[in-house]
């Protein structure tokens, strides 16, 4: 196992030397010009990132999907870079590049440097990868200022129907149906969502594993079991795991020695978009009579496409919330300095 754990990081620059790099990049990442917004400053970094890219590596393939006008929240596109391997069947790294309310240094210019040095790794290996390596830079994953009110008019749609049943009056219910769907905007990921409605099913049926690497710069790490829903059903009625991914993520971790949590109260990242798929209520439920069609018939059950998700992210009590003694993230507070060189080795 050391000799295989060895093997790997051959291919990488020590350890040490690419936290410092990502702490050096991080900084720089999170400067503005004074006319730029800091999601304006994000997507133009992104396009010199892929200039440099050009300049240093011609013909790498760059995927820039616009978004469309409903899934618009902060940024404005997605950007897939991917490297061709041996084999067509590919593993996804995701992060999102935009932020909210704050410079975004750790939520999350720490996993969009993460997913360039890999990248930039794979460019410079002297050989393919086994399989195929997309590097997603995922836009609008944050909610942007719509949050607020798309949580009024949430409240306005379950007001509307309670009056709806109470008073039995059309009008009512006709008010909360129409205010219902507007109230859905607030919830993020809406970037990522929208690239993987965009594939064909064979595009997914390639896909092995995503992994979305999500604010690391500080805290415990944690390696979720378990998936709240970017919406309110799937608040409700979580994703599970997928075991195969989620333990080779904790054998890693094993090896190296690092510690970690399972279970995350709250909170939504890229690799939702990938779990979303044929994973909705209604196709739990329809899959479920499919499965006890084919059990009562004798014939073999098929089971529908799932795509094996996952995440890193690391928190510290009160990382996450703006109002708690120590909270970052969504704020001004969320800037370099408290970006820390431990929960980006362990990533």
């Amino acid at each position: 196992a050391e000799r295989e754990i060895e093997r790997i990081h051959e291919r990488y620059a020590p350890l040490d030397q690419r936290v410092d790099e990502l702490l050096a990049n991080i900084r720089g990442a999170c400067e503005k010009r004074p006319e730029e917004s800091f999601n304006r400053a994000n997507e133009r970094q992104v396009e010199e990132f892929i200039a440099r890219l050009a300049a240093e590596f011609p013909g790498v393939a760059v995927e820039r999907q616009r978004l469309s006008t409903w899934a618009l929240r902060t940024t404005r596109f997605n950007y897939i870079f991917t490297v061709p391997g041996e084999s067509d069947d590919r593993i996804v790294l995701v992060a999102h590049y935009d932020t909210w309310r704050g410079p975004g240094a750790d939520d999350n210019t720490t996993g969009e440097e993460i997913v360039k040095q890999y990248l930039l790794a794979d460019l410079r290996a002297a050989a393919p990868p086994r399989l195929t390596h997309a590097y997603f830079l995922a836009g609008s994953e944050e909610c942007g200022l719509v949050g607020l009110l798309s949580q009024l008019l949430l409240a306005i749609a379950l007001q509307a129907a309670t009056f709806a049943l109470i008073q039995e009056n059309w009008w009512y219910l006709l008010g909360a149906l129409f205010a219902a769907p507007l109230a859905s905007y607030r919830f993020g990921v809406s970037g990522s969502r929208e690239y993987v409605r965009s594939l064909k099913e064979n595009d997914l049926r390639k896909i092995r594993a995503v992994v979305s690497v999500d604010s690391v710069g500080e805290g415990r790490l944690y390696i979720p079991r378990g998936t709240m829903g970017a919406d309110f059903l799937h608040v409700l009625i979580p994703f599970g795991d997928y075991d195969s991914l989620n333990d080779l993520l904790e054998e890693g971790a094993h090896l190296h020695g690092i510690k970690y949590n399972n279970f995350l109260a709250g909170g939504t990242t890229d690799h939702v978009s990938f779990l979303e798929v044929n994973n909705g209520l209604w196709q739990r439920l329809g899959d479920l009579a499919r499965r006890a069609l084919a059990r009562i018939a004798g014939r073999a059950y098929t089971p529908p496409l799932r795509i094996p998700a996952s995440a890193l992210v690391a928190m510290v009590p009160g990382k996450a919330s703006p109002v708690v003694f120590g909270g970052k993230i969504h704020t001004a507070r969320d800037i370099p300095d408290r970006v820390y060189p431990g929960p980006l080795r362990e990533t």
